[in-house]
């Protein structure tokens, strides 16, 4: 999971939410009705509102969402805003009882400017693991997910996302492996980790040769080969937490931490936390979409660095994934055309296709491919609509997915009480 992986982790980001107990919102007064009733605009929803608090018109302010007898309560937190939002997520800290840093109040503005719920137990959970974060941009970036998606907030979970984020797992794996590969303890997982990350130049020749006769296939074996590994050949068995009993490469890795000393300890918990990252960040659903993201070694598909790949769809009628409308997005590094980024949107099984380059020439050197491209999408009842080329300075991080929908609903009628 890179940055722009998390940036784009927003299926839901802006979809209307349910007001939770205990969750902390900010609101503004839109009008006073008779009988003590309002209308009140909290981020992307309206509601009329049974007033018990001398609120002014145009005036924002900070609740507490509290339930109780089916009837939700907004608490007013502290005074009016003062429409600057370091003073005021300052002063909504203290009035938490947390400390008004600058770190906090960076990750209180960027939770309420995208619109992510949160509570006082969650923050008073986030923010320790914040300060005591190296990098405090990443930690914000990563807490911020883990808000997103409701994740438990606590340092295993922190720890497996954020160093998935910053570190390679062909790295990782190949640290370890030349740690370990001469230790008859660790045989089956030196083994297994040969697999990805340690090719003699003969194989290097044979699996390039290979790799040019049929990229498919080479690609869907590595696929494979991958999933299998890290234990995702069920993704029901996955999606329900059951666990697999036999000595999978995960459970070997779980030994050696739990095992093992020093570097070789230190090495394989890293690897460990990725591993754990990568399933937490595999596969994310709500009712009507699916987002699912692998992080696939490179090496033997002939890549400078790992292959991140990025799928989001619609669920068709019984839940499954829609192959008339979805989005595939891959992250390479190219060992000539170095950074590339693969949008491709599948609209009505017309297909759209951006490519982010900053090889001036990378268009006209691709025309001669395009009939070949058209006649195998053709072959599988895809049509190719477009193929754009961008810079990857031009556009950093890959947004507003057309699968992501927006809400702005207008409730009537008094379900809220202030």
């Amino acid at each position: 999971m890179r940055l722009h992986k998390i940036a784009s982790d927003g299926i839901t980001k802006n979809l209307r939410q349910e007001l939770r107990n205990g969750q902390i919102v900010r609101g503004e007064i839109l009008k006073i009705y008779p009988n003590q009733k309002a209308q009140i605009k909290l981020s992307n929803q309206q509601l009329i509102a049974k007033l018990e608090a001398s609120l002014v018109i145009g005036n924002k302010y900070h609740f507490q969402v509290n339930k109780s007898n089916n009837t939700i309560y907004l608490k007013v937190i502290g005074e009016k805003l003062k429409n600057q939002p370091k003073q005021d997520y300052s002063n909504l800290l203290r009035q938490l009882g947390m400390k008004s840093t600058k770190t906090n109040v960076s990750l209180i503005h960027k939770l309420m400017s995208e619109g992510i719920a949160f509570n006082k137990m969650q923050l008073t959970s986030a923010l320790p693991i914040l300060d005591a974060a190296k990098d405090k941009k990443v930690a914000q970036e990563v807490l911020q997910v883990m808000f997103r998606r409701k994740l438990p907030m606590n340092e295993a979970i922190f720890k497996a996302l954020y160093i998935e984020n910053i570190s390679d797992q062909s790295s990782l794996m190949r640290q370890l492996l030349q740690q370990i590969e001469n230790d008859p303890k660790y045989m089956n997982l030196s083994h297994e980790l040969n697999r990805f990350v340690e090719i003699s130049q003969i194989d290097k020749e044979q699996e390039l040769l290979l790799l040019q006769a049929n990229p498919k296939e080479q690609f869907i074996q590595q696929l494979n080969r991958y999933m299998k590994l890290m234990d995702f050949s069920n993704e029901n068995r996955l999606l329900n937490n059951h666990i697999n009993q036999q000595e999978t490469f995960k459970n070997m890795l779980v030994q050696l931490v739990s095992t093992g000393s020093g570097s070789i300890q230190e090495q394989g918990e890293k690897l460990l936390h990725f591993i754990n990252g990568i399933q937490l960040n595999s596969i994310t659903e709500t009712d009507n979409f699916i987002q699912a993201f692998l992080n696939i070694p490179g090496e033997r598909l002939a890549l400078k660095k790992d292959l991140e790949l990025e799928f989001k769809s619609k669920k068709s009628e019984d839940g499954k994934i829609n192959p008339d409308y979805c989005r595939v997005l891959f992250y390479l590094d190219l060992n000539t055309l170095n950074e590339t980024i693969i949008d491709m949107n599948i609209k009505q099984r017309a297909i759209f296709v951006t490519i982010f380059n900053d090889n001036e020439s990378l268009q006209a050197k691709t025309i001669t491919l395009l009939p070949s491209l058209k006649k195998g999408l053709e072959g599988i009842s895809y049509t190719l609509s477009s193929i754009q080329f961008k810079s990857v300075k031009e556009q950093r991080e890959v947004k507003n997915s057309p699968i992501e929908t927006k809400s702005n609903a207008v409730y009537q009628g008094v379900d809220f009480r202030i």
